[in-house]
């Protein structure tokens, strides 16, 4: 282990995805070159693993954590300096595995390597690296891999449900299985087809936002492309019609269809009547999350993120609130941290929580938790702005603000 933590001593943070016969397939921010000798002791010690039928879930050495998902015929290594809990560090490879599957679905995955067990699937994501890189990149921008959520969009209640009725018109016009309405990658309505039980993970949300975040050139015209939402299934693909609303905007509609069509005109008939009741709503497109907020917890300076633990959707105060002394993902890692000391950690998932309330003073910071079974709240305060006990007051107006106004914030 020392040679390894010598040779990972400068890597702050990066994954790498690696074939079971030890082939590299994809590896985040550095030139595979440069980390072989970490590749290839990882794939060791994984392979050693399983041969002592045991599984290999992380190591840590001189600060250094390294963080191994077995997903055959695939491996994935997460190398972090950050203190990253474990957890957050397999949740982040489980959703690189995911968004490699929703390239190639897992059947023709296993297929592949079934027939080649030596196959450079290098060939297979070559030109989608980049989706790739900007999902990890995400990891350190938003939270949403912490929290186990996706983000939605504050509005006044009113205008979400006319937003909403436009979709499920739209996907009944258009016989699609679902449709998502997002503004700066943010969620403003998620329906299916009238009569279904069915809806999307949250997870698959995640990936479809990357996707199409990803993707430049679904801004100049519209899309219809094959993609595999691996939580849902992870063996078929849905046929995606993606659209902005307009070239200049963050504003896009996806109508997801499990049966190919070539009537390319009842998705642009289904697009135009969501498009007709956005710009009706014009004046909200500009809105923030702030316009929500009362007075009473507006006073005190903070950061905060909050997650509905029913819906799986968050809302957070962006990066652009995070105390001057904490750069966004120093914030997430904090967040993640204080977390995982709230829930008890079993298998992939949290369990818990086991605290309904933490504070954790930190430096120049305080850390505020609060979590239930409806709900989750996490804000940080810089100190030289506010007592412990002030903190602990606003977090709490805060938490019961944000419960009370749940129409609001989620869809």
């Amino acid at each position: 282990m020392d040679s390894l933590a010598e040779s990972l001593r400068k890597i702050r943070k990066l994954a790498f995805v690696c074939s079971a016969a030890g082939k590299p397939v994809f590896c985040t921010g550095v030139n595979e070159e440069s980390i072989a000798d970490v590749m290839a002791t990882a794939q060791a010690l994984v392979s050693v693993s399983q041969a002592c039928t045991g599984t290999l879930r992380s190591l840590k050495s001189r600060g250094c954590t390294l963080c191994f998902l077995d997903k055959n015929p695939l491996t994935l290594v997460a190398v972090s300096h950050m203190k990253e809990p474990v957890l957050v560090l397999r949740m982040q490879l489980v959703l690189l595995h995911a968004q490699i599957v929703s390239l190639l679905t897992a059947k023709a995955l296993a297929s592949i390597f079934d027939k080649h067990p030596g196959y450079d699937v290098r060939k297979l994501v070559a030109g989608s690296e980049h989706i790739l890189q900007n999902l990890f990149d995400s990891f350190r921008e938003t939270p949403g891999a912490m929290l186990g959520a996706y983000p939605s969009m504050a509005m006044e209640p009113r205008v979400r449900r006319d937003m909403s009725e436009a979709m499920r018109v739209a996907i009944e016009k258009t016989g699609a299985s679902f449709g998502i309405l997002v503004h700066d990658n943010m969620v403003v309505s998620h329906v299916g087809l009238k009569g279904s039980k069915s809806r999307l993970i949250h997870w698959d949300i995640l990936l479809l936002l990357n996707f199409v975040k990803s993707n430049v050139s679904l801004r100049v015209s519209e899309t219809i492309t094959s993609l595999c939402l691996p939580f849902f299934d992870e063996n078929g693909n849905f046929f995606a019609y993606i659209r902005y609303l307009d070239n200049e905007s963050e504003s896009f509609v996806v109508f997801l269809s499990d049966q190919p069509t070539s009537d390319v005109q009842l998705f642009q008939e289904g697009f135009r009547g969501v498009e007709d009741a956005w710009n009706s709503h014009v004046d909200y497109h500009a809105c923030r999350l702030e316009q929500f907020l009362p007075d009473s917890v507006r006073h005190v300076e903070y950061h905060f993120i909050f997650k509905s633990s029913t819906l799986f959707q968050y809302v957070w105060s962006g990066g652009e609130t995070v105390p001057s002394h904490l750069s966004v993902d120093d914030a997430l890692v904090r967040y993640g941290q204080m977390r995982a000391g709230m829930f008890a950690l079993d298998g992939e998932s949290p369990q818990g929580p086991l605290q309904a309330f933490r504070l954790e003073d930190s430096g120049p910071t305080l850390f505020v938790g609060f979590a239930s079974s409806k709900a989750e709240l996490f804000v940080c305060f810089e100190k030289e702005h506010v007592s412990q006990e002030d903190a602990i007051q606003v977090a709490q107006s805060l938490r019961d603000v944000l419960l009370a106004r749940s129409d609001i914030l989620f869809s």
